[in-house]
Order: structure tokens, then sequence, then C-alpha cells
């Protein structure tokens, strides 16, 4: 569903084939069902308040084009995005920049674990239940025999209905790291905390690079919108509205879980647009050699560049990727 975990081979074929499509009709490929979710929540939303969440949506990633790292060489795609908390495609990239964040941090320790705190199923609200959890878990890591135990971690939000579908099931998902912590002792700890829960559940890291996508895939995104009606989505979308979904604290701190909002131009050679860039492939050795670095992740010589014909057409609308455009997508590690 992300752009973290899209394969090589699909994108080959799609990109190289004769039929090629826009560079948003191929992030759209891997995520039809949550964007079509997504779409319909953002027009009812819309209809209720008048705001034009829906056309911005609609506009992520319309231009977009090749840029060579001046640092390692490789290749890679920068493109407009809208950055709406709900936008699978903006999702997937925010996930794959976290993975990269957080990675070096969980590789340097020794003994991850992973804990989940959750409450009691009831009938409350969403928005109620949400306030409870955040509270409870800000209380719990007040605690000083919990700061004894944990030395910082990373946070994360995730909301999903009961098997029955009734009720909800929000929980709160921490990496963290420290001393060895007892079950038993923070099930009675979050009792004593919650007054009504002890469904914890606290287990050690065995994959580390497997931890790190399923922390950034539900820092980018708290819920799978397609699972669910319009009604449901809605309220999803209006208890999570303004809240942070994730975190982080002690030892963690100074991980960066949101990508930057501006791209750092001075790091990057811009090769040339996408629609450029696909449109020579059949004609132009230097668009084939920049789609095949990108593709296999390899290293494109300095001077390999299709920009002088973008140059010439004006393919970028003017204003698209300046410093005044604060929805421009970065170029991010691992993400293309």
């Amino acid at each position: 569903m992300t752009e973290a975990t899209s394969s090589v081979h699909p994108i080959e074929t799609t990109v190289l084939s004769d039929d090629w499509p826009t560079y948003r009709e191929l992030r759209v490929s891997y995520c039809r069902e949550e964007q079509a979710a997504t779409e319909e929540l953002y027009a009812e939303i819309d209809r209720q308040d008048g705001k034009s969440r829906l056309s911005v949506l609609l506009n992520c990633r319309k231009y977009a084009w090749f840029a060579r790292s001046n640092e390692t060489g490789l290749v890679h795609v920068c493109s407009n995005s809208c950055r709406q908390r709900w936008c699978p495609i903006c999702s997937g990239g925010r996930s794959s920049y976290i993975v990269n964040s957080i990675t070096p941090w969980i590789e340097r320790l020794r003994f991850p674990r992973f804990l989940t705190l959750t409450l009691k199923h009831s009938n409350a609200p969403l928005k109620q239940q949400i306030d409870q959890i955040y509270k409870h878990f800000r209380n719990l890591r007040k605690d000083k025999q919990f700061k004894k135990y944990v030395k910082g971690g990373i946070w994360f939000f995730q909301v999903k209905l009961s098997d029955h579908g009734d009720q909800w099931h929000p929980h709160v998902h921490c990496l963290i790291t420290g001393k060895y912590m007892p079950h038993d002792w923070i099930k009675r700890k979050w009792l004593r905390i919650t007054q009504s829960s002890s469904i914890v559940d606290i287990r050690a890291v065995k994959n580390k690079t497997e931890v790190a996508k399923y922390v950034a895939r539900y820092c980018a995104r708290p819920a799978q919108l397609s699972k669910y009606p319009i009604s449901i989505r809605e309220e999803i979308y209006r208890a999570l509205h303004g809240r942070r979904l994730c975190g982080v604290w002690g030892k963690a701190k100074g991980i960066s879980l949101s990508p930057p909002k501006f791209v750092a131009s001075e790091k990057y050679t811009r090769l040339g647009s996408w629609s450029t860039i696909l449109s020579l492939k059949c004609t132009s050795s230097a668009a084939r050699q920049i789609i095949k670095s990108w593709l296999e992740k390899l290293v494109l010589p300095e001077g390999v560049s299709c920009q002088n014909v973008d140059d010439f057409i004006n393919d970028i609308p003017s204003g698209h990727g300046s410093e005044d455009d604060e929805y421009w997508e970065p170029y991010l590690p691992g993400y293309s």
C-alpha cells in the first residue's frame, strides 16, 4: 500500500511500457482502496464545512521530476505533495522517511522492547476514549518507577473497531529502551492509572528491521479508512483532528518523525521532469540511463541529464518547487 513497500519490478513494467502513467497515477496504483476511501471522506467533510481538502488531495503528486543526489549520486523523484494527514500517498512518503529516521536508533539498542497499552472496551465515543488513553499514557510516563525501567522510546497511536465491530479499540504502542520491566508490574501499574484496564502487552523485539517498518506505518497512518463505512471514517477523522499521533521521549529525543517541508536544493541536481524523461525514453540514452539508475538504485554519472529540454519548454509551472510553496515534497533518503 505504501511507497516504502513497493517493489521494483511492477514499477519497471509500468514505467517502461508504451502506455506510461503520470507520477500521480503510478503512486495511486499502490493504494487505490485507501485513495478512494479518502476521496469520499474529504468530499463529505468539504460538503459540511465548505473547504477544499478534496481538490488539494486530487492535485497531490501532479508534478514530479528526477533529481540526482550530489552526495551519493543516486536518483530520486521529487514531487508536489498535499501533506494532508489522510492522503495515502503522503502517508507512504512519511512512512518511508520515518523508517530511515528511526532505524539507526533501533539498531543501536541492545534489548529493545515493544509495549502496547489499551483500554477496556466501552461504548464511549471515540474522542472521549482517545482523551482518556492519552491522559493515562502521560501519567504513566511521569511515574517514577516507570522512569527507572524505561529510559525513552517512540510512541504512536492506533485505532480500530473490536472484532465484533461495535466498540472502539484505541491503543498506544511504544518502542522502548531501558531495563527489564516485569509484565505483572506494568499490568498492575496500568490498572492503577486507568482504574479499569490491565490489558498490557510487552515483548522483546526479535526483528529490528520489521519493527521499524511497523512503527513507521502507524506513525504515518493510525487507521485503515477503507475498512470502514463513511460514517465511521468521519468519526475517526473528527476524533483525531489536530491531535499528535506519535512522538518520542527520553533517549529517543532528537529522532525526527516529520519530513521537512522544503527541498534542500543545493544537495541535488535536477535531471528533468517526469513527463519529459519518460517521453524521451525511446530516443534518449540519457533518459534511459536516468530511469535505469532510479529503478535499480545505481549511481548516475555526473553530467547525465535531460534538464536542458525542460529549460527550453518550461514544463514545470512557475512557483512550484520554490520556497514559497509550502507543500513541495523534499527529497527523502530511500524514498523515490
